[in-house]
């Protein structure tokens, strides 16, 4: 018994390591969220609404006309105006969609203030033919400084508005998992004010909120953007995002012709991002797709956090490149989640005829407990991440990440529930 187990999970971690890792894996009809639009748009938005693209392709324009809108606004600190007039901007476009918007309030309370502040996460749910989650998120609040009148045109509005379009674009077409797209406030709350705040509070509310009623389990892939579109794109290598599914993106960018925007010159980092909150909450797939050098090589760059992040420093490529790449990413992580759940699920006395691999052999499948996903450990072309960290690099001053998380369970569940 023990020989057949053995066998069958070789081969299930054969099957990841084929879907996930490899490189120019083409997305199928049925198995793939959505198209994207190949031609660049360097141009600012156009006064008039531009013509509705094709069913499921990204539209970078109408990405950058969204950022463009948010950061008009002004500075969006929780519990503001502007947030309040972005919170109602993200909810009309999610609506002109179809979408059914949910609000889900957060009190944030503060060390050195007896006034709490009251965020509000909003989700939008598309549902797939799996209940089973891929959450996108990204925070749509900006900070408060001191003297700067702080747009947020980078920090605070690419996130937003990349997960706008591709809530769009996915909304057209089918979708083998359920997808979240959470809009986060009270995530840019500085730390630096005088109380003790550990940071993006809105994004520990979320998860401390899905983890105790077991909403955590059900996601399959968590995936965290920010800072997506600086003219100067660098997206960091981030460390403590689960190893395989963060080079599947690495993967697809070289793929496609954008490497450039996903370099591995500066080794593996670690990036502050919301994602944090969910490693706490023990959920291990999780990918941060954020640049944090903004405005030159260092991090986190002149412009964060000033006057500076504006749309001047901004560009549609950028966006359209993070859209483009994340797209075929999660294409390509879903379809091998799919074979996954099609081999470890399938009856034994009746073998998939359509997978060769199933009809092969009839070995026991894990029990309910064993991990249906891969850990990093066990795939190839895991790093070791302690070692590769290079000088000057967060992960080499701190010290503090000796190796990365592994990936957790994959558990059914009967529903998706929206936060």
């Amino acid at each position: 018994m023990n020989g057949f187990r053995s066998a069958r999970w070789a081969r299930l971690v054969s099957i990841a390591a084929a879907g996930v890792g490899l490189a120019g894996c083409a997305s199928t009809s049925g198995e793939s969220f959505g198209r994207v639009d190949p031609e660049p748009s360097r141009s600012a938005a156009p006064e008039t609404p531009p013509a509705p693209p094709q069913p499921g392709v990204f539209s970078a324009s109408r990405a950058w006309g969204h950022l463009e809108a948010l950061a008009a606004i002004g500075p969006r600190p929780t519990g503001s105006a502007g947030s309040l007039a972005a919170r109602t901007y993200i909810s009309e476009q999610l609506q002109a969609m179809g979408l059914e918007v949910l609000e889900q309030a957060v009190e944030v309370q503060l060390s050195d203030s007896d006034t709490p502040l009251d965020g509000v996460h909003l989700t939008a749910v598309l549902p797939g033919d799996a209940p089973d989650i891929f959450l996108l998120a990204a925070h749509y609040d900006t900070a408060t400084v001191d003297g700067v009148d702080l747009v947020g045109a980078n920090a605070g509005a690419s996130g937003p508005a990349l997960l706008l379009e591709l809530a769009r674009a996915w909304s057209e077409v089918p979708r083998p998992y359920t997808l979240w797209f959470v809009f986060v406030d009270a995530d840019e709350i500085p730390r630096a004010s005088g109380g003790t705040e550990a940071g993006f509070l809105g994004s520990r509310g979320l998860a401390q909120s899905l983890a105790s009623d077991g909403r955590l389990e059900r996601i399959r892939l968590a995936v965290f953007f920010d800072q997506v579109a600086d003219v100067d794109l660098q997206i960091a290598r981030d460390l403590r995002s689960h190893s395989v599914y963060r080079d599947v993106f690495w993967q697809a960018a070289r793929d496609l012709g954008r490497g450039a925007a996903f370099p591995t010159t500066y080794g593996f980092e670690s990036p502050a991002l919301g994602h944090h909150a969910f490693l706490e909450q023990d959920l291990r797939r999780v990918v941060a797709i954020v640049d944090h050098r903004y405005g030159s090589d260092e991090t986190p760059g002149p412009f964060w956090r000033s006057a500076d992040d504006n749309i001047a420093h901004c560009a549609p490529e950028s966006l359209e490149t993070v859209g483009l790449v994340s797209i075929e990413a999660i294409n390509r992580i879903a379809k091998t989640l799919r074979k996954i759940d099609r081999f470890v699920r399938s009856p034994l006395d009746e073998p998939d005829a359509e997978d060769p691999v199933v009809s092969e052999a009839a070995e026991p499948t894990p029990e309910v407990g064993e991990s249906a996903e891969p850990t990093p450990e066990s795939e190839p072309g895991a790093e070791a991440p302690s070692s590769a960290a290079t000088p000057g690099s967060d992960a080499a001053s701190t010290g503090s990440q000796s190796e990365e998380p592994a990936a957790g369970e994959a558990k059914p569940a009967p529903e998706a529930a929206a936060p």
